[in-house]
């Protein structure tokens, strides 16, 4: 027997059963209102109207939109409000794409910076500032020529720098084998004291493992020869984020301005014609 024929609502209203599951699956196949109406009528006979879909939809048979927004999880905020309307309809849930968003925006508040970088809080711009010459020495690796980079193999060439802040001047630049070994890093540093004489108040570096022997000679530095500073008002070492490291990071543009390019474009010209110094003898 059909299920209400007329088209009233209220009548003849069919199993309940039944319907749930049609209706689950018509959710996760995102139908519209009109089509889950047509597909009723099709499969069910099932003749109603959108009062009374919208009506069984938020029946106790289903639970309540917010609180399966709420409870679908997703701890690290990657998701937007279209992949989580996805997310919720393969599990049954037809919800509006305003609802959702408003139940991320309640209990997620900062996830949408999360998931787009550009939107994130920009660095606010400060004078920088010192005390005096080499109060503050900045130091960063550059890797820019590694063995990824170059592809040729297993040759790179790693870089470390050591810039004063006050004037500026590169005190100490070298190639190194491995950028990345807290031996060689620590070395270099040495060397870098050796050859102008001076022991820095403080040294500033980003918080790479590599640099856990240059922290240990600087200890060792200030506790023989600067007896007399205070380690609070003059900390011996201070790390900070790569991009927070302003004076050792601007300085590579520099590099790459005056000493890299003609090296970049031998590589290329190299990489993409297939030169070979053996061949051409």
């Amino acid at each position: 027997m059909a299920n209400n024929t007329v088209g009233h609502n209220g009548v003849d209203n069919g199993e309940h059963d039944v319907l749930r599951e049609s209706l689950l699956r018509y959710a996760r196949l995102k139908l519209t209102i009109p089509q889950k109406i047509s597909n009723l009528a099709e499969e069910h006979h099932y003749h109603i109207k959108s009062t009374k879909l919208k009506a069984l939809n938020k029946g106790t048979q289903y639970p309540n939109s917010t609180q399966a927004c709420t409870n679908f999880r997703d701890n690290n905020a990657d998701n937007g409000p279209d992949v989580m309307k996805t997310f919720l309809a393969l599990n049954g849930y037809q919800i509006p794409r305003d609802t959702i968003w408003q139940v991320m925006k309640d209990n997620a508040p900062g996830s949408s910076k999360m998931r787009y970088p550009r939107n994130k809080e920009k660095i606010v711009r400060k004078n920088l500032t010192a005390q005096g010459v080499y109060q503050e020495l900045h130091c960063d690796g550059h890797e820019k020529l590694g063995s990824a980079a170059l592809r040729m193999g297993p040759v790179g060439i790693s870089v470390y720098r050591f810039r004063e802040k006050v004037g500026g001047l590169v005190t100490h630049l070298v190639a190194v084998r491995d950028a990345r070994k807290s031996v060689v890093i620590g070395h270099v540093y040495l060397d870098c004291v050796e050859s102008t004489g001076v022991i820095p108040v403080q040294i500033t570096v980003d918080k790479g493992s590599e640099t856990k022997k240059m922290f240990a000679a600087q200890a060792a530095l200030r506790e023989i020869y600067t007896l007399d500073l205070d380690t609070v008002q003059g900390p011996i070492v201070v790390t900070l984020k790569s991009i927070k490291n302003i004076p050792i990071e601007n300085s590579w543009k520099w590099l790459l301005k005056t000493t890299g390019r003609n090296l970049c474009d031998i590589e290329d010209v190299t990489y993409f014609t297939g030169y070979d110094r053996k061949s051409s003898n």
